[in-house]
């Protein structure tokens, strides 16, 4: 908590001249007596979400705006002596612009007229985005975390790898979300690290398509997740979720009874002020213990496992002047996982551990940080600032041990469905550098115009830069002592089961000449850690040419400074992209709206791609046939005689091995891979990207609601490729004389595929103050013959371009409809 202070503290001094996108909204609009523009209308707003109120006068043509506005409802005035007073109401949303106009005829006396104002929650116009409210969320029957929060949303589904969110037929590492205008993807597989406490979560807003070239980095959508900030009431809730192993239906085919344990995820928040309408704050917490049984891989020994996680919030926004505001936030994370054990128990393919020796305890902490700043200079002229930076490090994953009888794990490929390894965790937990950092930090600056002209209506200007940082520092140990031994077998007993210690691992078996070897990977240069850097300048025009026509006029520019392990380029591509879009209102009433946009959206470099070339922290991978003595094939398993245990056996091994001389090791030695020779980047790998086409109208139902219908079609290009031909040659000789096929990572869109075609419809209606009802529904297609990203690595190569003489697409990769493909996707809810 200290900490917290005084960082909050020292918020004031190190966000002035630094710049971001912290999720805010516009408010603009125009006024006029009913025939011609009213100049001087005192235009206020009011919410409970905002500290104090702020006020701005209509310039010469009637017009007027609000920027950086919190989310929330707020309540607009417009006031002109002589003329009718109007009070009305609107609701903002993270990341869109509303509008509000005034029709103020002049009157005799004094008359203040109310108008009952739109509650929206999709955007009607321009950018394809619906907002969700944590008081709607948590009516719904359905889990109120981030992911399941965003797949209520039309053209979103969850059938990325492993159940991972994709929109607009994005890969699932292709989406940008935010918390606080801060990104929280994970720097591997791209996924959202869960770095929010549902409870303090205020809402969710999820843009689809036509989005402004203020954001960049994805090819998919953006989630823009705002939590609480406090108010001049003081605001308290407590939550207890209970939980209970017993109460999920078994796992097939497995003996591990339940745990008859009821577990808490407690969560607390508490907002409030220091100082009314000057300083708030705002504070959350939650931790979730859970708890379970499980059994090991073929062996079945029971074995129980734990996971411990505590998340802290903290936010401080301080109103120097109403029109200047600092915000302060921090977010921790701890989190323990007792008996973790790497690998899959029971899904099919993957890594599965036989004993309990290959378990252990880790920890995963992640910290975030960050500082904003919005100034208000004139009534035309705003700024925004924004540092922020995050952490997430894997501490102590794998082995404590160094010394080869018990940092050596036994690795069986031959006698199961599953890869399946014993006697020692993967990974090495002790190694130097062990512990793998995935952190990222930004500087985004934005500055904002407002012009209104006379014959080209009026121009919402924002130019901006931005500097963001994916990096990662890994040696990936593959085990303890750098050793891993196939092995033959393992002993049986005579009703078949494998026999096993005093402390349930295994008894291998390896047999000279047989499948046993002995697998060397060394890390011969420790990363300093890769760097892959975006810097980007944007430029936004919301032009409003008339009540009829407004157009969106925006351009991005990214420029990719990637350096890997090694502290090589390996990227330095740039690209720009065009966002532009039209809207049409035939009546100038907003009532009904015809939108058509074209956009281009660039992702930054994957992490892993980018490093897959370099040789630091990266094992090599050398084998050594075993040719030594059998054992454990004379093993008697009832008796127990002539039997040794896994670590005696390793012992045995190599007793083995250190006897032979450099020329008898060699003469062994059956495969190597060094790291760094086999791969390389030719040139500089460019950022993947998309171009996307919509079309679509809206239709306002009354105050009460309004539906939204839209086309997308998004092609991708740039996929991530592996090429080996004829003409990519030969790497250099290794130290053990080995020569590859040295393997281009590139990037390729002619031979392979990606296209999303989509018919999106949202829906709202609010039927009483106390009933409403909502939905989308969703008909998409995903065609192509790339998919490019697994659950385990996020993005991956394709391999079209692998011995391309020996495959044809009609058979190796047809093109046709994708994993990820849905049809028919529908949400709809009634909440009372």
């Amino acid at each position: 908590m200290k900490r917290f202070v005084l960082f909050a503290l020292l918020i004031g001094f190190v966000a002035m001249p630094l710049f971001a996108q912290n999720p805010t909204g516009t408010l603009s609009g125009h006024a006029t007596d009913g025939k011609d523009p009213l100049p001087g209308v005192t235009v206020t707003v009011a919410s409970p979400n905002m500290q104090g109120t702020r006020t701005s006068v209509t310039n010469g043509n009637g017009d007027y705006i609000f920027t950086f506005l919190p989310p929330g409802d707020y309540r607009v005035r417009f006031d002109l002596q002589g003329f009718q007073t109007i009070d009305t109401t609107v609701k903002i949303n993270a990341a869109q612009t509303q509008r509000v106009n005034a029709t103020m005829p002049q009157a005799k006396v004094a008359e203040e007229v109310t108008v009952t104002g739109a509650y929206d929650t999709i955007a009607s116009s321009g950018t394809l985005a619906t907002t969700y409210e944590k008081s709607l969320i948590n009516k719904l029957p359905v889990p109120k975390d981030l992911i399941n929060t965003v797949a209520l949303t039309a053209g979103v589904s969850t059938t990325g790898p492993s159940g991972n969110v994709m929109i607009a037929g994005a890969m699932a590492y292709g989406n940008l979300f935010m918390v606080n205008g801060v990104a929280i993807m994970d720097n591997v597989r791209g996924t959202p690290n869960a770095l929010y406490i549902e409870d303090a979560v205020q809402e969710t807003t999820t843009s689809v398509s036509d989005i402004s070239a203020e954001y960049g980095r994805f090819t998919g959508g953006v989630v823009n997740t705002l939590t609480k900030s406090g108010g001049n009431e003081f605001h308290f809730t407590a939550r207890d979720t209970l939980t209970n192993d017993k109460w999920t239906a078994k796992t097939p085919l497995t003996t591990a009874q339940r745990k008859d344990q009821i577990l808490n995820t407690y969560e607390a928040t508490l907002g409030g002020f220091f100082i009314k309408d000057r300083l708030w704050f705002f504070g959350a917490y939650r931790d979730r213990s859970t708890a379970g049984n499980a059994q090991t891989y073929i062996t079945n020994e029971p074995f129980s496992y734990s996971s411990t996680e505590k998340r802290y919030e903290g936010k401080l926004t301080l109103s120097i002047t109403p029109n200047h505001r600092l915000i302060g936030s921090y977010f921790k994370v701890d989190n323990q996982q007792a008996n973790y054990g790497f690998g899959n128990i029971y899904g099919p393919g993957g890594y599965n551990f036989m004993d309990k020796a290959s378990l252990y305890t880790r920890q995963l902490p992640q910290e975030l940080e960050a500082g904003n700043y919005t100034g208000v200079l004139t009534d035309n002229f705003f700024v925004e600032g924004q540092y922020s930076s995050r952490k997430f490090t894997f501490e102590n994953s794998g082995s404590r041990y160094t010394d080869l009888a018990r940092g050596t794990w036994l690795f069986d490929y031959n006698n199961f469905s599953n890869y399946a390894f014993f006697n020692s965790p993967i990974f090495c937990a002790v190694c130097s550098g062990a512990a793998e950092k995935r952190d990222n930090n930004e500087y985004i600056g934005k500055a904002s115009w407002f012009l209104s002209t006379n014959s080209l209506g009026s121009h919402d200007v924002v130019v901006g830069y931005d500097q963001f940082e994916d990096k990662r520092l890994s040696n990936n140990w593959q085990s303890g002592s750098s050793y891993g031994l196939d092995v033959d077998g393992e002993v049986l007993n005579p009703d078949g089961s494998i026999k096993v210690d005093a402390n349930g691992t295994p008894y291998p078996i390896f047999i000279g000449g047989g499948v046993a070897s002995i697998g060397w990977f060394p890390i011969a240069v420790i990363t300093r850690g890769n760097d892959f850097k975006t810097t980007s300048i944007f430029a936004n025009d919301k032009w409003r040419l008339n009540n009829n026509w407004s157009f969106n006029i925006g351009l991005r520019y990214d420029k990719n400074d990637g350096k890997n392990g090694n502290g090589a380029v390996v990227a330095k591509d740039s690209k720009i992209s065009p966002r532009l879009s039209a809207t049409f209102d035939p009546a100038g009433d907003g009532s009904l709206l015809f939108n058509l946009s074209y956009a281009k959206y660039v992702s930054a470099i994957a992490n892993s791609i980018g490093d897959a070339t370099s040789n630091a922290g990266s094992p090599a991978s050398i084998y050594y046939q075993y040719s030594g003595p059998d054992i454990n094939t004379n093993c008697d398993a009832v008796s127990g005689a002539n039997c040794l245990t896994s670590q005696q056996a390793i012992t045995q091994v190599f007793a083995w091995f250190n006897s032979l001389s450099p020329s008898e090791k060699a003469a062994e030695l059956y495969y190597g891979s060094i790291p760094g020779l086999s791969t390389i980047i030719p040139g500089s790998l460019n950022s993947p990207n998309a171009d996307e086409w919509t079309i679509g109208a809206s239709k306002r139902l009354g105050n009460n609601g309004s539906v939204r219908i839209d086309y997308v079609n998004r092609k991708f290009h740039d996929f991530y490729m592996t090429e080996i031909n004829q003409t990519t040659g030969l790497s250099p000789t290794d130290q053990y004389g080995n020569q590859y096929d040295l393997g281009w990572i590139v990037n390729n869109d002619s031979i392979v595929s990606r296209e999303y075609n989509g018919i999106l419809i949202s829906a709202q209606y609010k039927l009483t103050d106390a009933l409403s009802l909502g939905g989308n529904y969703t008909w998409s297609t995903l065609k192509g013959n790339m998919i490019g990203e697994t659950g385990g690595s996020g993005p991956v190569t394709g391999g079209d371009l692998t011995y391309p003489e020996y495959k044809q697409e009609k058979w190796y990769n047809p093109t046709g409809y994708l994993s990820g493909d849905q049809r028919h996707r529908a949400r709809v809810w009634g909440v009372w």
